[in-house]
């Protein structure tokens, strides 16, 4: 499956071959780098659809949260557990942000 970035060096070149497309990567790697963290670093205010996005990922990581707090032992290992958990929520919503523009919602 090729990827918006891919898509647009893709079109920008007049390319649909995903090996020149890589070619043209390595030729403007640094570039790309520096869009790449331009993008990252960037304020991205919400879009429709997204804020509901964002609250069902919290809701669902909120449910995985008390479901850890109850079955495991107060310790280390469930700190971390709840820790990354918030860093998945933290990651999924970045992708929502930076990368989700046109993306489809998710129903459930």
């Amino acid at each position: 499956m090729v990827k918006r970035r891919e898509k647009k060096l893709l079109t920008k070149h007049g390319t649909n071959n995903i090996k020149e497309l890589v070619k043209l990567w390595a030729a403007e790697g640094i570039d790309m780098l520096l869009q790449d963290l331009q993008e990252i670093f960037t304020y991205h205010p919400p879009t429709d659809g997204q804020v509901e996005k964002y609250v069902q990922i919290r809701e669902k990581a909120k449910e995985l949260a008390i479901l850890i707090h109850g079955v495991t032992p107060p310790s280390r290992e469930q700190s971390l557990a709840i820790t990354h958990l918030q860093t998945c929520v933290m990651f999924a919503n970045a992708a929502i942000a930076i990368h989700g523009r046109n993306s489809n919602s998710i129903s459930h």
